[in-house]
């Protein structure tokens, strides 16, 4: 009996507010981290694979849910990306999607960040190359099904001006 109230004491304390991030251990800290980055692996290779029934898989279905693109919320649910994703599939013959500078900040058992460059490249079924590159910001639940993406956001690098730069200021 005492032993089943300390676990259930332990579980209390887990979830209490002051569970942050200095309540884990560095066991605990660095298990989060080696998760997150699996689940960001196979997340991404859904995507160059063009399977994005498996790549929307990584979005939680929670009512929470949101992700922003660009300045404006894009998806409300799950099912939006999923339906995005898909109707790309056709008008592409590859995906080569990167992540780099990862960076994973454990936030309390079951909840992470995740900040990360990213580069995409696309070639359509013509053969010819687009894409892009920017950041992407995520938190991260841990759920029955693994972890899942709670609210993103990914901001598109713009070009460089190619011009002469326009003095916004007219005091000499």
């Amino acid at each position: 009996m005492k032993r089943l109230l300390a676990i259930g004491a332990l579980a209390m304390a887990a979830c209490s507010p002051g569970a942050g991030p200095d309540s884990l251990s560095s066991s605990g800290r660095a298990s989060i981290v080696d998760s997150v980055q699996a689940t960001l692996t196979a997340w991404t290779g859904a995507i160059n694979r063009r399977d994005f029934g498996a790549a929307s898989r990584f979005y939680t279905t929670d009512s929470s849910f949101r992700w922003i693109e660009d300045g404006q919320v894009r998806y409300r649910k799950a099912a939006e990306i999923r339906s995005a994703m898909e109707s790309m599939a056709p008008l592409y013959r590859e995906i080569a999607f990167n992540l780099t500078d990862v960076r994973v900040t454990p936030l309390s058992p079951g909840v992470a960040t995740v900040t990360t460059e990213f580069t995409q490249k696309m070639t359509d079924t013509l053969g010819a190359v687009d894409g892009y590159a920017g950041a992407i910001s995520m938190t991260m639940v841990d759920g029955p099904d693994g972890w899942r993406f709670l609210v993103g956001h990914t901001s598109s690098m713009v070009p460089a001006p190619t011009g002469p730069l326009v003095k916004l200021d007219s005091t000499p």
